[in-house]
């Protein structure tokens, strides 16, 4: 049964408009976890509210959301957070890191992004 996410937004927010509204947070609930930890949080949110998922999409999707608020470091997160979130996004998540890769202003953030888009292309290869 597909739903509509309570908070999904409307058709006139851009990625731009998502991403001035989420890093912050992303930055905060990663803690830890740091940049790397915030693009991962950054990119379930992004894919769970661009389209209507299905109940069990969107729980996997807020799994690796509360993964990373309660992951301790930026190597775990990467590899164990980032590589569930290739796992259960595929392309469709690739795509997402470069949609808001191409809409971050933040350096640093792009570079995690980058990473976090390697992860994923190396879990495609499995």
């Amino acid at each position: 049964m597909l739903r509509l996410n309570e908070s999904e937004p409307n058709n006139t927010e851009t990625t731009k408009a998502f991403i001035e509204n989420n890093w912050s947070k992303a930055l905060m609930l990663a803690g830890a976890a740091g940049m790397v930890g915030a693009a991962v949080w950054l990119t379930a949110r992004y894919l769970r509210f661009s389209k209507k998922r299905t109940e069990i999409e969107d729980r996997n999707l807020r799994l690796v959301e509360n993964e990373v608020e309660l992951g301790s470091d930026e190597t775990s997160v990467i590899l164990e957070t980032g590589t569930y979130l290739g796992d259960i996004s595929g392309e469709e998540g690739r795509k997402a890191l470069i949609d808001l890769a191409k809409n971050m202003d933040d350096e640093q953030a792009i570079e995690a992004l980058k990473t976090l888009r390697e992860v994923l292309n190396v879990t495609k290869k499995k």
